[in-house]
């Protein structure tokens, strides 16, 4: 039976752990009802902090998933100082803000490249409506790749990686950018605080920063 004692793992909470979330209590008390006693598994330093102070009996943190690196396989599509973004296109990823704050920047001979897919299932996915928005008042700064199944053509030697996100498990693009030798500037929110100890990933908070 499912309610009996299991491991589980934990890969993020999204938008059900943000402050502002209503489900917040409700998706606690759920969580400890049914899994109190089951091994508990987080991808990272916050989520195993509060899963613990929730009061269940064994929780681990492990370092990522799975990943396997790629190194050497760097593309050349993006050129030296273009930024980069890889993930799902909603609210709570940072996208928008991404996009507001490099039309802010007005950074002359820069692209802010953005690869991934609506989630269409999803409330806080930005539409296609948005999306050809920002595109036209860009003039051509901004790029939107959609899905694409190769991600290493985008990972180019200069190239800059940003994530604005609200949370995170264990981001795999931030792992392929970190592997292909790329500086990253990332948000500073759990998952991403993982990578505190890399000397080509700097943090930011709130959009003053970024």
């Amino acid at each position: 039976c499912w309610l009996k004692p299991q491991a589980i793992v934990i890969t993020g909470f999204g938008r059900l752990l943000h402050k502002e979330s209503k489900y917040r209590k409700f998706f606690f008390f759920l969580l400890l009802f049914f899994y109190k006693n089951s091994l508990v598994v987080c991808l990272n330093r916050d989520d195993f902090k509060i899963i613990k102070a929730l009061g269940f009996k064994s929780v681990h943190q492990i370092k990522g998933e799975g990943f396997k690196s790629k190194r050497g396989q760097n593309g050349n599509l993006l050129k030296k100082g273009d930024f980069l973004y890889i993930g799902r296109l909603l609210k709570t990823k940072g996208v928008s803000l991404l996009i507001d704050s490099f039309l802010e920047s007005n950074l002359k001979n820069k692209t802010l490249n953005i690869v991934g897919d609506h989630d269409f299932f999803n409330s806080d996915s930005l539409t296609q409506k948005e999306i050809d928005s920002y595109i036209e008042n860009s003039k051509g700064s901004i790029r939107f790749f959609g899905f694409e199944k190769d991600l290493s053509k985008f990972y180019s030697n200069g190239a800059v990686y940003i994530s604005a996100s609200k949370r995170e498990g264990m981001p795999f693009s931030v792992l392929e950018a970190l592997d292909a030798g790329l500086n990253c500037i990332l948000s500073k929110v759990p998952g991403h605080k993982e990578f505190k100890n890399f000397s080509n990933v700097s943090f930011f908070s709130g959009k003053d920063e970024l």
